[in-house]
């Protein structure tokens, strides 16, 4: 059972969204109908499952889903564990894409404190955390801690051992965000073609994740007057996207909105 969990998760960081949502499915049916809806295995796919379903726009569904892990986790594990922190940080990643990002620092938060107490200041799971946190700052305006947080995440995946290249490429893009939005444009783009280096290599151009680095590429150059190059990007980030994740997708979304100004005003 737990190998349908780790291949649901696997095909999710590969992109494959609805091979990974068929697959948890499966997993948490059979989980229920083997173990009980109270096991914490069952409360497990429930996560998993309500990662990939955020991942896909499918919000409603995945917040259905974590209520259905966290009393199980609570119950299992009590309320200062792995399995709850983890849960927390992604209460805080659903509450950011769906606009509610002043919600979603309390959770952060308090998946970083329950992160460190557990392991110590230098553990990559603290780290992914506090990217976490760092994006839910940055979406509320709050850029100086925003930079902090990142800037800590990323010394943290620098410094494990293995090195962790995903996670490096991931706070790259955050930093570079943070720059941007700081006024520091030259800088913000050196970051994010650091970091599009590193995600191509490590997804291929087709991965969301891949696109949503060259979007906000695309928004700095049509910002610093390269719009003829912003538009082609964007035109193909939406093409991409749309054979990818849903129509409500948050960066879709905004891809969209994006290129229909540009093209408005061309």
């Amino acid at each position: 059972m737990d190998a349908r969990h780790d291949l649901g998760v696997l095909l999710q960081e590969l992109g494959r969204y609805a091979e990974s949502v068929k697959t948890l499915k499966r997993g948490t049916e059979l989980a229920r109908q083997q173990f009980g809806s109270g096991h914490f295995l069952y409360g497990k796919m429930a996560n998993a499952l309500a990662v990939t379903l955020k991942y896909r726009g499918d919000y409603a569904e995945a917040a259905a889903w974590y209520r259905v892990a966290r009393p199980i986790f609570e119950a299992e594990r009590g309320t200062r564990s792995d399995a709850m922190a983890s849960l927390l940080h992604n209460l805080g990643g659903l509450a950011h894409a769906t606009g509610r990002s002043a919600e979603g620092i309390i959770h952060a938060r308090e998946s970083c404190r329950i992160r460190e107490s557990l392991h110590g200041p230098d553990h990559p799971d603290l780290a992914a955390d506090l990217a976490n946190l760092g994006g839910l700052l940055f979406a509320t305006g709050d850029l100086a801690e925003a930079r902090r947080t990142f800037t800590a995440a990323l010394r943290i995946y620098r410094d494990c051992d293995p090195p962790r290249p995903t996670e490096v490429a991931v706070n790259l893009n955050n930093l570079a965000a943070v720059a941007d939005e700081s006024g520091h444009s030259r800088q913000a783009e050196d970051l994010y073609q650091e970091a599009l280096v590193l995600k191509r290599t490590l997804w291929g151009d087709n991965h969301p994740d891949t696109q949503l680095t060259r979007y906000n590429l695309a928004v700095l150059w049509a910002a610093d007057g390269r719009r003829a190059e912003a538009r082609e990007v964007l035109r193909d980030v939406v093409a991409v996207l749309k054979g990818t994740v849903t129509e409500e997708h948050l960066l879709l979304r905004r891809a969209r909105e994006r290129l229909m100004l540009l093209e408005s005003s061309s």
